[in-house]
């Protein structure tokens, strides 16, 4: 877990740093546009990469040979491309939206890599990796952005880093793990289709609830708010990290206690990561009703500072979220693969109703309040899919020995 925390949180800090910067070197109207820039792409590359790499790591039977893994990754990430480029080509941010995208399918060339290194136990490669990639992109973005004043020319740096990070470390590593692609069988591709969209429909709901609000905003309140309202939300994204990894490591032990019938053992450590991820919410809180003025003013400037109501309801759902993703990993313990499909879709079309309720009446402010009650509701679903799963599904540990 060390290794694989310490990527996504240098990652995720690498990001919010380039985000900082763009702050405090230009307009919130730039920030906005690379804000929405990410935004719109991510969700697009998400749903398209079908949550390839789980679905390779779990294949320990090899049902599906590295071949037909990677024409399906090859074929979905040129869709993805396409998408992108054919709905934004006439937004005023087209080259920034472009270029990120470009540089989503060289990272998931590179997650391709990274399956066959799991499958292998190497998580400290794919880790440097990460870690290699989330570095530079905060250095050679800023340092053109720095040079050119150039937000394109910024979003081409993160292009290229990609690039490299795939050729010069990811391609090199991997490389003794890759299998001949081979003669591809139809069949075979048609039917890992069939098996895996319901996961990529799963993860760009889940990055489309992420964004939507920011996309709201952009849509009702322009760039300028939609920059100041993304740098502020950037607030919760390491007690995200936190949860991330505690609930990667706790999966393992949430699948066997439940596959053992061990209710009480489900149930406590249940409960307990419920409370360590409270307890991250609040402390997050505590530290932005403390300090958060003045952490708004060193790290974005002034005019983000003045928001620190909107940045405290922020936290506010951040902490709601934390809870909902500590149930999130007890559902996939239990194995409840089906209901969340239904589930994350209610959740987006919950908090886009209320995104076009809230933020032409509240402004930011009903952004913030949107993002609550979504988290809010997906924290209620998800304790609801569980409880179901423990009347349902539950086989007790005595009843098992009987069988």
């Amino acid at each position: 877990m060390g290794w694989t925390f310490a990527a996504s949180l240098v990652s995720n800090l690498a990001q919010f740093a380039l985000i900082s910067a763009l702050a405090h070197w230009s307009s919130p109207r730039v920030v906005g546009q690379y804000a929405y820039a990410l935004g719109v792409t991510g969700p697009i590359f998400l749903w398209l990469g079908l949550q390839l790499r789980n679905v390779m790591v779990t294949d320990v039977k090899d049902a599906f040979s590295f071949g037909t893994y990677a024409t399906l990754r090859a074929l979905s990430l040129a869709a993805a491309l396409t998408l992108v480029a054919a709905v934004f080509w006439n937004r005023g941010e087209w080259w920034v939206i472009f270029a990120l995208a470009v540089a989503k399918l060289f990272e998931g060339l590179s997650e391709l890599i990274y399956a066959q290194l799991q499958r292998h136990g190497h998580l400290d490669w794919i880790a440097q990796g990460v870690l290699i990639r989330g570095l530079l992109n905060t250095a050679l973005p800023l340092g053109l952005f720095a040079l050119t004043r150039d937000l394109a020319v910024a979003a081409a740096g993160v292009t290229l880093v990609n690039l490299l990070t795939l050729l010069g470390y990811d391609l090199r590593r991997g490389r003794p793990f890759l299998p001949p692609i081979g003669l591809l069988r139809w069949p075979d591709l048609q039917q890992l289709v069939r098996m895996v969209w319901p996961l990529g429909v799963v993860a760009g709901l889940v990055s489309l609830s992420a964004n939507i609000a920011r996309i709201a905003v952009e849509h009702e309140l322009g760039s300028e708010a939609q920059g100041i309202y993304s740098a502020l939300s950037y607030g919760y994204i390491v007690g995200g990290v936190v949860i991330g990894a505690v609930g990667t490591a706790l999966t393992t032990q949430f699948a066997l206690r439940f596959a053992q019938g061990d209710r009480a053992g489900f149930l406590g450590l249940t409960a307990r990561f419920m409370l360590l991820s409270l307890g991250v919410g609040l402390l997050s809180l505590l530290a932005g009703w403390s300090i958060g003025p003045w952490a708004l003013r060193l790290l974005f400037g002034e005019e983000y500072a003045a928001h620190h109501a909107l940045f405290l309801w922020l936290l506010g759902a951040g902490t709601a979220g934390y809870v909902a993703s500590a149930l999130g990993f007890a559902m996939t313990g239990a194995r409840r693969f089906g209901e969340q499909l239904p589930l994350f879709a209610g959740v987006t079309l919950l908090l886009y109703a209320l995104c076009e309720l809230w933020i032409p009446r509240y402004g930011l402010m009903g952004a913030a309040y949107a993002n609550l009650g979504a988290f809010t509701a997906q924290l209620v679903g998800s304790a609801a899919i569980i409880m179901k799963a423990m009347r349902v599904d539950f086989v007790p540990a005595d009843q098992q020995s009987e069988t």
